[in-house]
Formats: structure tokens, sequence, C-alpha cells
């Protein structure tokens, strides 16, 4: 984010997203483009010539906004698109609770999202929030993901069990060596080094506490 740390919470800007993705699919010939006006301005180009984006979307290339989690499923959907990877059947939209609440062009793009495991919803009930906005670690999450995804596979979110009183570096390690996001536990004002209170900080990131003090990640994304 500018100044060496990942900031969770951090809002995720459109121009950011966009310049996640181009990164992601197109990184050798982002690298290879000369530098436009904005900061992003060649990461927008590859995106458009390459049919990701077209010039009418994100209200004619406004980028320096916050990104909507619905206008992410959309980038996300065509980024899946270009790469070939779509779901073996699609979900139900009666599967999302607010599905009717989506705006009629994301509707599409948000169902395959769901199809494929690259959104879960943002509680148990599998509720999008269709104009909340994305932070960075939901941003990351999603790309993470996409890039794992493999067509014909059970993609679907799993959960995964941490021990209340681990250290900071452990838990990093052991959910980096499962693909899960750290950012999904970690309280930037109450870190989870040597915490016993493991649990708060999960309710507080809507995941699951057992009996045995045990957070539970649902990965709500």
């Amino acid at each position: 984010n500018g100044v060496g740390t990942f900031n969770p919470d951090g809002t995720m800007n459109r121009s950011h997203f966009v310049m996640v993705v181009a990164r992601y699919l197109y990184g050798e010939e982002l690298a290879s483009m000369s530098a436009g006006t904005y900061w992003y301005s060649n990461a927008y180009t590859l995106l458009l010539n390459k049919g990701i984006l077209k010039k009418t979307d994100f209200n004619n290339g406004k980028l320096e906004v916050a990104m909507s989690r619905q206008e992410m499923a959309y980038v996300l959907a065509k980024a899946a698109d270009a790469q070939g990877k779509a779901p073996d059947s699609l979900v139900a939209s009666s599967k999302i609770p607010d599905y009717n609440s989506i705006s009629s062009s994301y509707k599409d793009s948000v169902v395959k999202a769901y199809s494929m495991g690259l959104i879960a919803g943002t509680d148990s009930k599998g509720t999008f929030n269709p104009y909340g906005t994305l932070n960075r670690a939901q941003a990351s999450t999603v790309i993470y993901r996409l890039v794992n995804f493999k067509n014909g596979e059970n993609n679907g979110d799993e959960t995964l069990t941490i021990k209340g009183n681990l250290t900071e570096k452990e838990i990093t390690n052991e959910w980096d060596g499962k693909g899960v996001n750290i950012s999904k536990f970690w309280d930037p004002e109450n870190p989870l080094a040597g915490m016993p209170n493991t649990a708060a900080v999960a309710e507080k990131y809507g995941a699951k506490v057992n009996g045995y003090g045990y957070a539970v990640a649902m990965k709500f994304v």
C-alpha cells in the first residue's frame, strides 16, 4: 500500500483491483508497456484491449473510487473466462439470499463466481452484499481462489481450525501452508501473538468458535 504494510481492512479501489488482475493475467505484457497518464493506465488499457473490461464499465472508466463487491465479481468472472475456467454447473440464484438486490448487469457474474467457489458470501447464509465495498483482504482472497481454481475439481470453500494460543508467526505459517488468508483473523488493533482471546478476534471476522477454544475459519468473502 505504499508504506510497506498490507492493511487488510483498507479499501480496494477499482484501480487497485484492475492492476492486480492485469498483473495476474498478463504480467509480462504489462511490464513491457509504457506508463500512461496515471499509475494504473497501462493496466486499464491492457484489460480493455483483452476484452476483460469495456469502456463503459465503471462509469466510463472512473477508477479512483472504492470497488463494490458486484463489480469485483464481474471482473473475476471475465478473468476466469479469459483463462477458460468455468464451473461444472451453476448454483441456483435462490442460494444467494440477496440476489434480487444485485444489479441486473452483474447477476450472471455473481452466480458464476459463487459457482466456482471464488466467493462464498459475507455470512453463513451466503449473503453477497453487492453494494458493499471491497477491502484488501477480500481482494487477495478471491484472487488466490481464482489462481488455484481447476476445472472439474471441487473448488468449494473449506474450513480450517486454528488453535487459539499460537503465536502470530505460527499462525501465519500454518495458514499460508493451507492457502488461507491470515488477514481474516488478524486484527491490526490487537495482533494475535500469544493471545488467548483468538476467539473474539475470529468472531469479529465472521468465523465460528467451538467449545475447545479453537477458531474455525469459514473464509467468508
